[in-house]
């Protein structure tokens, strides 16, 4: 079991997933092979191809580190005899974060020539300040790269972690909005099909949800979907406040992880002149992926003050946009967020 600070180098480091040669996103990309005759942690190592390779971590969210220091550090073993004693070959780390605006940033880079060979040593890299912020947050898609450019086989390594001055992690991981504090609007909780409309197939989850009975599922989406509710009354709703919640799931794995889509708000009150006017859009990329996500949207004065008077034909649409085999999106939990 991966110590507080590591970041687990195994076949299956991270909930099951695989380090590859390569980026996941290139179709060359393979697994990478371990070795089970030399380790540091555990009983296995990651074996070093000869040449530049990018071996790469599997996604991960960064509140599951439960340590962040200012440094990283690698086991490297290196074998007692090397093709060219004069360039053993060097290592990179980079790290990808997109939610937090770090992509694939360079950190540092170690050379390999002076260290001892036959045995294992231990190299560090430096976190910037960004990096160390990213990593004590809760944000998912975290990923790690050791890129290697080596003269010699028999190269491994193990034992990635957190080094330096540690600090426990400070953020806690939730799936979807808080337990507290989204006052629901009509048919916000989703609990009965009947109640919403929409040229996609409309499936009612009742295992998987956040709040009360179900969540409404859309499935096989192509592409644009409207979701309309019934009418209801201002009547009805409870504490319109200036910004509303919804969860929704995204399923894992995404077809294009760069753009999996977004989902746009809708209100209509005929009888107040209010036709379809939009709320605002939230993007669904780089949020987590099998489970639930809070979108927020803030209501525009003019749709709060329509909420806030006495009319009985309102009705919100919701606009889902996706790729082609995204999986089932579902919805749940749409609501005011209370004001504090």
């Amino acid at each position: 079991r991966p110590l507080p600070h590591q970041i687990s180098i195994k076949p299956a480091g991270f909930g099951g997933q695989w380090w590859s040669y390569g980026h996941p996103s290139n179709p060359s990309a393979i697994e990478a092979p371990f070795d089970d005759q030399l380790a540091t942690e555990g009983d296995e190592s990651l074996i070093v191809p000869v040449g530049y390779t990018d071996i790469v971590s599997p996604r991960f969210l960064t509140a599951d580190v439960r340590e962040v220091g200012d440094r990283m550090s690698l086991d490297v073993y290196i074998p007692d005899q090397v093709t060219n004693p004069w360039w053993v070959g060097s290592l990179t780390l980079t790290v990808d974060i997109p939610s937090a605006g770090i992509h694939n940033q360079w950190l540092s880079q170690v050379e390999l020539t002076p260290l001892p060979l036959g045995q294992w040593s231990t190299v560090e890299f430096s976190l910037p300040l960004n990096v160390m912020a990213a990593l004590h947050s809760d944000l998912p898609g975290a990923r790690l790269a050791v890129s290697s450019n080596v003269s010699t086989e028999g190269l491994r390594i193990d034992g990635l972690r957190m080094s330096g001055s540690l600090e426990p992690q400070t953020s806690v991981h939730i799936a979807g909005s808080p337990p507290e504090g989204v006052s629901l609007l009509p048919y916000g909780d989703f609990d009965d099909l009947a109640s919403w409309s929409s040229t996609a197939q409309l499936e009612l989850e009742t295992e998987r949800v956040i709040e009360g009975a179900g969540a409404l599922s859309l499935v096989d989406l192509q592409g644009y979907t409207l979701l309309q509710s019934d009418t209801f009354s201002t009547n009805e709703m409870q504490g319109p406040s200036g910004e509303i919640s919804l969860d929704v799931y995204i399923s894992d794995p995404q077809p294009n992880p760069w753009w999996v889509g977004d989902v746009h708000l809708y209100a209509s009150c005929p009888s107040a002149n209010l036709y379809n006017y939009w709320i605002g859009g939230e993007s669904l990329t780089n949020l987590f992926v099998g489970e639930f996500n809070q979108l927020v949207f803030s209501v525009p004065p003019e749709v709060l003050a329509v909420w806030e008077g006495s009319y009985h034909d309102c009705s919100i649409s919701l606009a889902v946009n996706v790729n082609a085999g995204s999986g089932v999106v579902q919805l749940d939990r749409l609501g005011f967020l209370e004001t504090p």
